[in-house]
C-alpha cells in the first residue's frame, strides 16, 4: 500500500507554516542584526528544496505490505529502511491523529514490537484501522 497524495499536501502545509514562522522571525530580526540575511536566504532555498523535492519522494517511498501474518514497513530516498513486524511479537499497534490531519480523515500509525518501530505518516482512517483490526490480538484468540 503506498500513502495517498493528500499525505504529501499535508505535510508541504505542515512545513510551509514552519517555514514562513522562521522567515518572519527573521526578517524581524534583519533591522537589527545584518548577520540575519544569510541564515535567511539558506533556510528559503533550504525550505524550498524540501517543498519542492524531498517531502514529496520521502512520502512515496513508504510502501506498507501486509501478508502471510506480519506487516512491513519500507521507507527511504537514498537508503532504503525495513521493518519487519511478525505478528506474535507485536506490543504496540497504535493510531496517533493531529488535529490538521484529523479534519482531513488521516491517522499516523505508530507499529512497536520488541526490536523495531515504524511510524506511517498520515494513512486514511479506514486504512489504519483496517491493519489495526488485522493484527489485533482479538482476532488470534
Amino acid at each position: 500500500m503506498k500513502l495517498p497524495h493528500k499525505t504529501v499536501r499535508l505535510w508541504q502545509i505542515r512545513i510551509t507554516s514552519l517555514f514562513l514562522v522562521t522567515e518572519l522571525l527573521l526578517i524581524c530580526l534583519a533591522p537589527f542584526f545584518s548577520w540575519v540575511i544569510l541564515p535567511a536566504a539558506f533556510l528559503f532555498i533550504c525550505f524550498g528544496l524540501s517543498e519542492i523535492w524531498f517531502i514529496p519522494a520521502f512520502i512515496k517511498s513508504y510502501d506498507i505490505t501486509a501478508a502471510y501474518g506480519s506487516l512491513t514497513v519500507s521507507r527511504g530516498i537514498l537508503l532504503k529502511r525495513t521493518a519487519v513486524f511478525p505478528n506474535p511479537q507485536f506490543m504496540m499497534l497504535r493510531a496517533i491523529s493531529l488535529p490538521d490531519a484529523q479534519r482531513a480523515g488521516f491517522v499516523m500509525l505508530a507499529i512497536k514490537s520488541a526490536d523495531a518501530l515504524a511510524i506511517v505518516p498520515d494513512m486514511p482512517k479506514a486504512e489504519a484501522q483496517r491493519l489495526i483490526s488485522m493484527f489485533s490480538v482479538e482476532n488470534e484468540i
